[in-house]
């Protein structure tokens, strides 16, 4: 801190910072203050953001004294780094001199000062929450840059939720009538974003006022904060206001209005509500007839009344194609709630509509509604309805059985897919897709050998749809001849194929955990596309136990570097399942054979992974292994060996690991430098010892910089 240098200096000063309050002693901090006196800008911002990184153990009178002073230096960057600082502190900084430095800080020229103003006052709670503070705020939600608008609206929002909300909402909603619209659209925004707490009869009363605005964005803030208010906001008023503004001529606010409503009415499904929308249903402009179609659908079963289930099975008889099949999805987004006999009945009836859309919707409804509509009329009508000479009404069909799950698995329901499946006009992989939704129950050998030979289909989709329905089965179909078939599939020319196969065979668990499964599952670790690769990663994970060999272990460690993030997520996820199902000590062994490997990338992957695995991987063992890893040749091998101690953290904090981790510090490469400070920092107070403190605060040398700059900054 007293070099001549200032690199060194700001360095040294971040560094501090990023050890936080633990750094926070009386000398740390009277350095750091004399630092802001600096000649150089860049020094003095970095000194303020020390300080702001200890918090509320640095707020001291002396402090909070020079960060004011600091609010008036000429360097923007300084100003609102104090401004930071000032908000890290918290309550504890807020002074009457800090609130009225941080207002004027807010009439500053630079942007940048004016929002970092606004982030410190709305992390001082309820001493903020003045009407000097308000009034800065609405003035700054004024400003031309957006990102001070933003912040000043969030701000508000923040001392609304602290304290004082009824003096925010007075401000906010004086605002709304503010000659500006730029300020009435950010007050809008500002409720929207208080929601239900700003729900008073006052708010809501002129957000209703202002949905009237002729200013386009005015309505749609409004429409914004009525919507977050949920259920408070649904009254007959509100519903009534958006139904007329779904009349209006602007095609941008009528969907706007629309999308208010069907969100206000999903979050309140109140009997004033509901008798609105059933109203809704017999307006004379279609546009909002739709839109209570849409949100009674939104509304799911909340909605399954018996009046809204009357009024739905009224307008199934309508002679306009869209409103029956309105209602047959609305009926269907209830649920079970509404599998009553009658609407039963009346969406067998509507699988007899001349129209095919009504048709596709009644059996999307059955679908919906789950077993609890698996009648024998029901599946005899889905099963005739797989007949339609319309493709969709077909598919719509099987979809619906498959939904019945088992209840559906009847024999005639299984014959009737079979012979779907010999159809050449008809699509397999809907008849694979229900069949698998079925689960063990339709595995009988005849689906069973009928999904085989789809496995052989031209089309690649049915092929997939095949190995999914198998892959449900799950280890009731997992003999020899299923192994056999998806181990083809693993070779097949499309990669949906081959990730369905994968997949399939891991759904199959521990019983499909043979030796030519798992090694064709390495080899697609390490040679396949990357949902391929994924999907392999994930199969190896549900194997569990019998995965645990040192091949399966080299080939995720490979994958754990893979360079797509799935991949290496899926390889991670798949070794924490083998280690919950087998013994710690194997896997442990395993890694530290690893660890012995003549491969430096495959020791690195090694590291990597108990780095991973932290706390749970710090025994003597593997702790002792990494201390002389610490030491080995190759320097990215030193560097992960180093990051693997430090996630360990304060449980592999011994002498000898700090020892080890100390002489790092003085390592050729400063990279195995800055892992070795970076590791000590993770383990706490114990690695926070005063020759740290002291070899930061007299960092003289150009290596030193380059570590603090890396680790701590």
């Amino acid at each position: 801190m007293h070099e001549e240098d200032e690199d060194v200096r700001i360095s040294a000063c971040r560094a501090l910072g990023k050890m936080g309050d633990k750094a926070a002693t009386t000398k740390v901090i009277h350095i750091l203050i004399n630092a802001m006196d600096d000649d150089y800008a860049s020094v003095r911002w970095s000194a303020c953001d020390a300080l702001g990184n200890m918090g509320d153990k640095a707020a001291t009178t002396e402090v909070i004294g020079a960060l004011i002073n600091a609010m008036r230096d000429d360097n923007e960057s300084v100003q609102w780094s104090a401004c930071d600082a000032l908000g890290k502190m918290g309550e504890k900084a807020t002074t009457t001199e800090v609130i009225g430095a941080l207002i004027n800080a807010m009439r500053d020229d630079d942007a940048s000062v004016q929002w970092s103003a606004c982030d410190a006052l709305a992390n001082m709670g309820e001493k903020a929450a003045t009407p000097e503070v308000i009034g800065a705020l609405l003035d700054a939600m004024r400003k031309n840059d957006e990102h001070v608008r933003r912040n000043a609206c969030r701000t508000l929002e923040k001392i609304g939720k602290k304290a004082a909300p009824n003096k925010v909402i007075l401000a906010l909603m004086n605002a709304m009538r503010d000659e500006d619209s730029s300020v009435r659209q950010s007050a809008s925004h500002a409720l929207a974003e208080m929601g239900k707490r700003a729900a008073t009869n006052e708010v809501i009363g002129a957000l209703i006022n202002a949905m009237r605005n002729e200013d386009g964005y005015v309505p749609e803030d409004a429409f914004d904060a009525l919507e977050n208010m949920g259920e408070k906001a649904a009254t007959n008023e509100v519903i009534g206001a958006l139904i007329n503004a779904m009349r209006g001529r602007d095609l941008i606010l009528r969907n706007r209005a629309s999308k208010a409503l069907e969100n206000i009415c999903e979050k309140a499904a109140t009997n004033e509500v509901i008798d609105a929308l059933i109203n809704a249903m017999r307006d004379k402009d279609a546009y909002v007839q739709h839109c209570a179609y849409n949100a009674l659908a939104k509304m799911g079963e909340r909605a399954a009344t018996s009046e809204v289930i009357d009024a739905l099975i009224s307008a199934m008889r309508d002679e306009d194609v869209y409103f029956p099949e309105s209602a047959c999805h609305a009926l269907g987004m209830m649920g079970d709630k509404a599998a009553t006999n009658e609407v039963i009945d009346a969406l067998i009836n509507a699988i007899r509509d001349k129209n095919s859309s009504v048709r596709r919707s009644a059996c999307y409804a059955l679908g919906k509604m789950g077993d609890k509509a698996a009648t024998t009329e029901v599946i005899g009508a889905l099963i005739n309805a797989m007949r339609d000479d319309n493709a969709s009404v077909q598919w719509s069909a099987c979809d619906a059985l498959g939904k019945m799950g088992e209840k559906a698995a009847t024999t005639e329901v299984i014959g009737a897919l079979l012979n779907a499946m010999r159809d050449k006009n008809w699509s397999d992989q809907s008849a694979c897709d229900a069949l698998g939704k079925m689960g063990e129950k339709a595995a009988t050998n005849e689906v069973i050998r009928a999904l085989i030979n789809a496995m052989s289909d031209e089309n690649w989709q049915v092929q997939r749809s095949a190995c999914d329905a198998l892959g449900k089965m799950g280890e009731k179909v997992a003999t020899n001849n299923i192994i056999g078939t998806l181990i083809s599939a693993m070779h097949g020319t499309h990669p949906y194929v081959r990730w369905s196969a994968y997949d399939a065979l891991g759904k199959m668990g521990e019983k499909a955990a043979t030796k030519e499964v798992i090694d064709a599952l390495i080899n697609a670790v390490h040679k396949e596309v990357q949902d391929v690769r994924r999907s392999a990663c994930d199969a190896l994970g549900k194997m569990g136990g019998k995965t645990a060999t040192h091949e399966v272990i080299l080939a995720l460690l490979s994958a754990m570097r893979d360079r797509d993030w799935t991949v290496r997520k899926s390889a991670f996820k798949a070794w924490d399942r083998i280690i919950e199902k087998a013994a710690v000590n194997e896997v442990i062994g395993a890694l530290m054979n690893a660890m012995r490997d003549k491969d430096s990338s495959v020791r690195r992957s090694a590291y990597r992974v108990l780095a991973e695995m932290g706390e749970r991987a710090a025994t003597n063992q593997v702790i002792g292994a990494l201390i002389n890893a610490v030491h080995e040749e190759d320097e990215d091998g030193r560097i992960s060996a180093c990051d693997a101690l430090g996630k360990m953290g304060e449980k592999a904090a011994t002498n000898e690991v700090i020892g080890a981790l100390t002489n790092a510090m003085r390592d050729k490469d400063a990279f195995v430098q800055q892992s070795a400070y970076d590791a000590l920092g993770k383990m706490g107070e114990r690695a926070a010892t005063n020759m740290v403190i002291v070899a930061l605060l007299n960092a003289s040398n150009e290596t030193i910089v380059q570590i603090i700059t890396f680790c701590f900054v």
